[in-house]
């Protein structure tokens, strides 16, 4: 059934650990992951080949060299263009556990970019800022951990794990501001507050109230988080909770609407195609593809 594969459950680490790694080594021109989405963050590093990589149905090339951040919740798929083959290693990360790991306000605060869904952030890196980076040798260090299993193995991938969301994270700082310390923290709860009540009729200045800001506060917090106005943030978490009962159930299009907090069918789908380029509708028959 669509659901099983698509609806992909928590990361598989081993002992707990919030990281697992896996390769796909293909021999062929073929499909090597059909669409799924899942709320956990993926890093995919490309050793060799060409690839066509779809995030969200825009299709783009995926070449020996790249790493690319896939944000929790996004729909992708990946399709080998080589004969006689390609490699590529994925590294996932569960943020919700990190924030458990990482304890401290000050470290907990550098994870919210990858939880705010992708909504501003560069999610390609190309080989030569990743060799500045030192990113290869990380990715082939993850590897031999999760290979060997040597004693301390599970101190060693979050070492290594770290310092690559970390790289990641600088090289966004260079191109954002981000969010840090008290004013992160008070983000992540008005962001999760969202998550949780997508689906009712929610106001800014009500929430912003709901959080004993001013709305001028509460809005310039929510821009430096997500790139985007509250409406467009909101609307971006209530398309992204429809795809996923598009793709699991066979509710109707007025059906999802309503679940999913828009005021009529009609201005989901309007939503629907800004976000997405196509109708529902669409959406759900590619996806069976």
């Amino acid at each position: 059934m669509i659901q099983e594969y698509i609806l992909e459950g928590k990361v598989k680490g081993e002992k707990g650990i919030p990281f697992a790694y896996h390769e796909q080594d293909t021999e062929k021109r073929r499909l090597c992951a059909r669409n799924h989405l899942h709320e956990y963050l993926e890093l995919i590093y490309c050793h060799k080949g060409r690839h066509t990589l779809e995030l969200n149905g825009i299709a783009s090339d995926f070449l020996t060299g790249e790493l690319v951040v896939i944000p929790p919740n996004t729909i992708h798929r990946i399709t080998s263009l080589c004969d006689p083959g390609s490699f590529y290693s994925v590294v996932t990360v569960d943020i919700n556990v990190m924030y458990s790991v990482v304890g401290a306000v000050s470290e907990f605060s550098y994870l919210l970019p990858f939880h705010t869904g992708g909504t501003s952030y560069r999610t390609r890196f190309f080989p030569r800022e990743l060799e500045e980076g030192q990113i290869p040798g990380i990715i082939e260090e993850i590897r031999r951990e999760f290979e060997q299993k040597k004693y301390g193995y599970e101190i060693a991938l979050k070492i290594q794990a770290e310092r690559l969301i970390l790289w990641i994270l600088r090289q966004w700082e260079a191109e954002h501001r981000l969010p840090v310390g008290k004013q992160a923290k008070k983000l992540n709860h008005i962001l999760d507050y969202l998550w949780k009540n997508y689906d009712r009729k929610l106001q800014g200045v009500e929430v912003a109230k709901e959080f004993f800001i001013s709305y001028s506060h509460f809005s310039a917090l929510i821009r430096s988080a997500t790139g985007c106005n509250f409406v467009k943030y909101l609307n971006y978490i209530r398309i992204t909770q429809a795809k996923k009962i598009l793709i699991s159930t066979d509710k109707s299009i007025t059906e999802i609407a309503l679940d999913t907090g828009f005021s009529s069918t009609s201005y989901f789908i309007e939503q629907f195609r800004e976000f997405e380029g196509i109708s529902p509708g669409k959406f759900k028959k590619q996806l069976e593809q």
